[in-house]
Order: structure tokens, then sequence, then C-alpha cells
């Protein structure tokens, strides 16, 4: 397992976490989120074109953010 480095964002309802990533795998990684955020609690995964090597994404903890990654 690659470990990424996660920051909390503290939003109004949720959680977003931010994810350091390299640029070359973020859509990999955006893809098996995506894929396993469902079962695992996380309630979306996102990236914006103006940050490269980060995504993001909603989850109420850390370690749901983890299992998806």
């Amino acid at each position: 397992m690659t470990r990424h480095r996660l920051s909390c964002i503290q939003s109004r309802n949720n959680l977003l976490w931010q994810v350091k990533v390299k640029i070359g795998s973020v859509l990999t990684i955006l893809q098996k989120a995506i894929l396993l955020g469902s079962l695992l609690e996380v309630r979306a995964v996102f990236s914006r074109d103006t940050i490269q090597g980060a995504i993001y994404a909603k989850a109420n903890s850390k370690v749901a953010v983890e299992r998806a990654l």
C-alpha cells in the first residue's frame, strides 16, 4: 500500500480530505477510490485541474479515506 499525505480541510457539514499524490497517478487513484469509496464511507472523490498532484475526498474519517486509497 502506497502512503499518501492526507490533510483535513474542515467544511460546513463534512470533512474534506486533501490527498497528495504523484501527478501521473491521479486518474488511477481517483478510479479506485470511486469504486471502493461507496463501500468505505467515502461520499465523494474529485480533483481540480488547477491543483496538480492532489485529489480530494469527502469522508467522516481519515481511516475511510486511507482504506479507499
